[in-house]
């Protein structure tokens, strides 16, 4: 059984932390080469940081299609991982006074067509807006490789008719936290 990273760091207790940050890469190093190995396995980019020394260490590919190997400056599409992020900082916001989850998203994005509607930043917070998801229009997977700008992305979606109305049931939206990642 491999061992669990999360508690490798604590196993020490006294100054020698370089040590602990080799010892954990040289861990990594073990169980990337090991994933790889089973070949279910793409590529990652790792960053350590001690006070003023930075290390990043690259496995793998960032594209496989291609064979393009992960560099230090890679983007990589990390997905829903983001969304917990967003509603953080969107509550952190509401809590120094900001903007409120009760704000109407016209506030912030005067031209977004909310069709005479009522979409509130709770309503995208809680999945319950009504906006077309994006990942569920092909025109966005024909053009997911390319570099789109968040405007892009909002127009593939901002002309579809809603779902349904806002507030009236919850459903799974990745448009919603990108509307709140264009508004933060």
């Amino acid at each position: 059984m491999a061992p669990d990273c999360s508690r490798f760091l604590f196993q020490y207790r006294e100054p020698g932390i370089h040590r602990v940050l080799e010892d954990f890469r040289r861990l990594i190093d073990e169980r990337v080469q090991a994933r790889a190995l089973k070949g279910n396995w793409v590529g990652l980019a790792l960053g350590m940081q001690l006070k003023a020394t930075v290390q990043i260490h690259t496995y793998g590919y960032a594209d496989l299609e291609n064979l393009v190997p992960v560099r230090e400056d890679s983007v990589f599409r990390i997905g829903s991982l983001t969304k917990q992020f967003t509603a953080a900082l969107v509550l952190k916001l509401a809590e120094l006074g900001k903007l409120s989850i009760d704000d109407d998203i016209t506030s912030f994005l005067p031209d977004y067509p909310a069709r005479n509607r009522r979409i509130t930043l709770h309503h995208l917070l809680s999945h319950t807006s009504g906006i077309q998801t994006y990942s569920t229009i092909p025109e966005f997977w024909k053009r997911s490789r390319e570099d789109l700008s968040p405007e892009a992305i909002a127009d593939l979606f901002k002309d579809e008719p809603l779902r349904f109305e806002p507030g009236e049931r919850y459903e799974y939206n990745n448009s919603g936290y990108h509307l709140l990642g264009m508004i933060i």
